[in-house]
This record gives C-alpha cells, sequence and structure tokens, in this order.
C-alpha cells in the first residue's frame, strides 16, 4: 500500500525536510543530500539542496541523478519549486583534480 504524504499545512517544514532528504538519499548515486532548505509559501513549497555524487560520474549522468531528484521531489510534494545543486564526492584518497 502507497504512503502518500500528509498535506503540508499537517506536517512542519523540519518534517517535510526530513522526508526529501530521506528520498533523495534513496536515489541510487546519490551520496548525500545536504544544506536542505524547505520554505512553504502558501500551497507551494520551495525547496533548495546540494547532493554529492562520485566525481567520476559524466556530466549526462550528473544530469539525469538531478532530474531524478527533481521528479522524486515532485512527486510527493507536486506544487514543489525544486532547486538541485550537484558537488563532485571525493574520498579520501581521491584528489577532485583527478
Amino acid at each position: 500500500m502507497s504512503h502518500l504524504p500528509l498535506p503540508l499545512v499537517e506536517r512542519s517544514q523540519k518534517e517535510t525536510a526530513q522526508i526529501i532528504k530521506r528520498k533523495v538519499e534513496a536515489i541510487k548515486d546519490v551520496r548525500s543530500c545536504h544544506q536542505l532548505s524547505v520554505r512553504i509559501t502558501g500551497k507551494r513549497l520551495d525547496v533548495d539542496m546540494h547532493i554529492s555524487l562520485d566525481s567520476n560520474l559524466r556530466f549526462e549522468d550528473v544530469h539525469k541523478i538531478a532530474s531524478d531528484v527533481e521528479r522524486e521531489v515532485k512527486d510527493n510534494f507536486p506544487k514543489a519549486r525544486v532547486t538541485v545543486h550537484t558537488e563532485p564526492f571525493k574520498s579520501g584518497r581521491e584528489s577532485l583534480w583527478r
């Protein structure tokens, strides 16, 4: 049985951010979701986030993942306006210049 989110008026911005973070971090290749900002303005939800992705991904793959993230948020909050910033994730042994 599908669990639909509660209407925005019945949930705090913090609860909404937790839901979004959990769903975004479950997407394949997303290493983390951080600097997540959620603002409820009337019936619209403004979402701004940074996601970390492996630094060896191709540009096309990064774009597809960012689109998947936006779609996941909008599937759960249809009136959301979503901004996704992508950042390379590097391990301690890896250089970003590589």
